[in-house]
């Protein structure tokens, strides 16, 4: 992002707040006020509302509400949540670096993506697919963002999955930079296991947030195979292979290949 001058502050007020693992901020459990991230940790970026910075909204009021943060640093104030994830160095104080983008988008290779859009295609693009969450994965040594991944559930076995007309369907309706990258496929079978294993988890949270959570935990295992059961053969790991053109399955092998650089994405 750059240089942020401290007497800006006094202008236009932001403060960067911590977050959890499905993006909702942390709030203070004595005092109810949000916990402001350290130096040097990654927090949303929120701009104060007030008479000299006004936020008018959006026409789905909805959506305004969502955006608008209320006793954050002191009882009665208002702040825009910006779903920038940003950092302060350590070093150089008053610089500041882009992180992510909360939410329902991520950002790749200069370009935000709609999970939304990207999780409606998907879905769509086979009668075989009964359930979809998409989501942007790090990249070890990489700096372009996160790369888009698809945690795609199954009606039929593995082998009876058509991936090449897969990805004719979705690369014929989305541009470049939104196809996924990588593929995290399961059947049915596998997920009726695990949500049978997570029963209690499921009744108690609201579906939505429920959903939040599980994409945060394919965000945490990534691609890597070690941390995903590829080796049980419940689950298939796949790789956008750009010389190819089709996804390829995706090995430890070559999961080093990527986290070294040697093959780019």
């Amino acid at each position: 992002i750059g240089f942020i001058p401290p007497l800006l502050q006094g202008v236009s007020p932001a403060t960067l707040v911590k977050v959890n693992e499905v993006g909702e901020v942390e709030r203070d459990p004595a005092t109810g006020l949000v916990i402001v991230s350290k130096v040097g940790e990654p927090g949303q970026m929120l701009a104060k509302i007030n008479e000299r910075k006004r936020f008018d909204g959006y026409t789905d009021k909805g959506a305004t509400q969502k955006k608008i943060l209320r006793d954050v640093l002191e009882k009665g104030d208002r702040w825009f949540a910006t779903g920038d994830l940003i950092r302060e160095s350590k070093t150089d104080r008053g610089v500041y670096f882009w992180v992510d983008r909360l939410g329902d988008t991520f950002r790749w290779k200069g370009e935000n993506v709609s999970t939304t859009e990207v999780e409606h295609i998907l879905i769509t693009a086979s009668d075989d697919i009964i359930d979809v969450a998409v989501y942007g994965v790090e990249i070890p040594n990489q700096s372009d963002g996160r790369a888009g991944m698809g945690y795609i559930t199954l009606c039929c076995k593995h082998e009876n999955f058509d991936l090449v007309a897969f990805y004719e369907s979705i690369s014929s309706q989305l541009q470049t930079y939104a196809v996924p990258l990588f593929l995290r496929v399961a059947t049915e079978e596998t997920n009726d296991r695990k949500n049978s294993e997570s029963s209690s988890l499921e009744e108690n949270n609201a579906m939505t947030s429920t959903f939040k959570k599980k994409k945060a935990m394919f965000k945490k295992d990534g691609f890597d195979p070690k941390k995903i059961s590829v080796q049980r053969g419940e689950e298939k790991l796949y790789f956008f292979d750009k010389g190819k053109r089709k996804y390829v399955g995706l090995t430890d092998a070559v999961y080093s290949m990527i986290c070294r650089g040697e093959i780019k994405l």
